[in-house]
């Protein structure tokens, strides 16, 4: 005969519940940890700074929830997913390369237009990123390898810094955004395909780069490069020949110094036996005076012609090595070369349409943000309108397809009836509403730059 048990579902009850227990300590004390830990990345990232603002407004919880107290930073389900603290002045450098690890939800970093330094920072835990703007601080350094690591990045600003090193083989199909100009970077621009995508204005300003896309041939470059360590042996050895010559100068200058000197006492002795003697000759003492100044005048023409000669020499080098060659061209210079066009009539539809690739669309909208926005933090006044009359023929382009934002600052020099006409900034919907304008005219005149940009189609007389 067999014996059963039964067990019933009450039996598991304490179990469950100590499962169920175990969890929510676990998770919450993981939370704890993670939230702990981010708050140390940002505050090391304040003390690095030591910024007035930073140091006043972060304190207390970073997140509540999606939303956060503290300044630049934006967080979602409790995590720092941005920090946006560009043109703040921030000074001083961050020392530990793996400061923002902590920060594995963050998809944004903007830094750009402050006063910072040191090396660029590892991101190798910060997968998520799709947006990294350092440009215009005073980095240097290479550019950290860890970049490559980031298969989401979609923008990467590193112009305007000090860096130098190779740039290292971006090839993510991601990015959309690239520019390293303005920068102490050398070698060859890397040929994958993403890096050849972007035009020449993406690596502008780097004396040190060659190839594809811009115009400095590396052999060109090498050539260059060894030209330039011959004239430098070659102005070594020069400066050597002058230290010798110096020299020989300054022992001929002695031996002369010395033979008038010598001769100079043997004169003296003999004029003074003379004298002790009791004869006194005229004739011989103007003899012995002639002589004299006969030797100091020849002592001194020759010093001076050996300091004349050695002068000379130096001039006639020094114009040498500073001599300059202008170079013109085949094509000569012309302003056309410059000022392709505006961009009224890019990227329109017809037969007289001019080819203007997206990546090109996207640089001019960036550069004419950041033009706007020179404008908007210069203004001279709170009440004056920077622009004023932003549309697309008052962007010019270069042959690179660099934005120029051109006739600023105009409106309140124009007569309001004649503006009310012809400037863009009366325009707006506030003005439609409340006949005024103000310094947000230019945003929404930018909103109608951007629709152009995407559509290839001018806006109506009312945007």
């Amino acid at each position: 005969m067999h014996s059963t048990s039964h067990i019933t579902p009450h039996h598991h009850l304490p179990f469950l519940l100590f499962l169920l227990l175990g969890s929510a300590l676990v998770g919450e004390c993981f939370g704890e940890t993670v939230a702990q830990r981010e708050h140390d990345a940002l505050t090391a990232l304040k003390l690095s700074f030591g910024n007035p603002l930073l140091s006043a407004n972060w304190s207390g919880s970073q997140c509540s929830t999606n939303r956060s107290t503290w300044f630049g930073i934006g967080c979602t389900d409790n995590r720092v997913t941005s920090i946006a603290l560009q043109g703040l002045g921030l000074s001083g450098r961050i020392d530990d390369p793996l400061t923002l690890a902590p920060l594995t939800e963050l998809t944004l970093l903007s830094l750009r237009n402050n006063l910072i330094s040191g090396l660029v920072l590892n991101f190798s835990f910060n997968l998520k990123l799709t947006s990294l703007d350092l440009s215009e601080n005073s980095l240097t350094g290479p550019i950290s390898d860890s970049l490559l690591r980031l298969d989401k990045l979609e923008l990467l600003q590193l112009s305007d810094n000090k860096l130098n090193g190779s740039i290292p083989p971006f090839n993510q199909t991601s990015l959309k955004a690239f520019n390293v100009s303005n920068n102490n970077l050398t070698g060859e621009i890397p040929t994958t395909t993403v890096l050849q995508s972007f035009n020449q204005s993406s690596y502008l300003g780097n004396p040190g780069l060659c190839g594809e896309p811009i115009s400095t041939s590396c052999q060109s470059l090498e050539s260059a490069n060894n030209n330039n360590a011959k004239n430098q042996h070659d102005l070594s050895s020069l400066k050597d020949l002058f230290i010798v010559a110096d020299f020989v100068l300054f022992l001929a200058l002695s031996w002369s110094l010395f033979a008038l000197y010598s001769k100079t006492r043997e004169c003296k002795a003999i004029a003074n036996a003379r004298k002790g003697a009791g004869e006194v000759d005229k004739n011989r003492d103007v003899e012995t005076d002639s002589v004299q100044n006969s030797i100091q005048n020849s002592v001194q023409d020759r010093v001076q012609n050996s300091m004349q000669i050695s002068i000379q020499r130096r001039v006639e080098a020094a114009e040498e090595t500073r001599k300059l060659t202008f170079v013109k061209g085949d094509g000569g210079f012309d302003l056309d070369n410059l000022l392709k066009s505006s961009a009224e009539g890019l990227g329109g539809r017809g037969t007289n349409r001019i080819p203007f690739k997206w990546s090109s669309r996207l640089a001019v909208a960036v550069g004419v943000a950041r033009a706007v926005e020179y404008l908007h933090l210069n203004a001279a006044s709170p009440t004056v309108i920077p622009h004023g009359n932003l549309r697309s023929p008052n962007v010019l382009l270069d042959e690179d397809d660099v934005a120029k934002v051109s006739d600023y600052g105009l409106i309140s020099l124009v007569a309001p009836s004649l503006a009310a006409q012809r400037m863009a900034a009366y325009r707006t919907p506030e003005y439609d509403h409340q006949r005024k304008v103000s310094k947000m005219s230019d945003v929404w005149s930018y909103g109608c730059l951007l629709l152009e940009l995407l559509t290839g189609r001018s806006p109506g007389p009312k945007g």
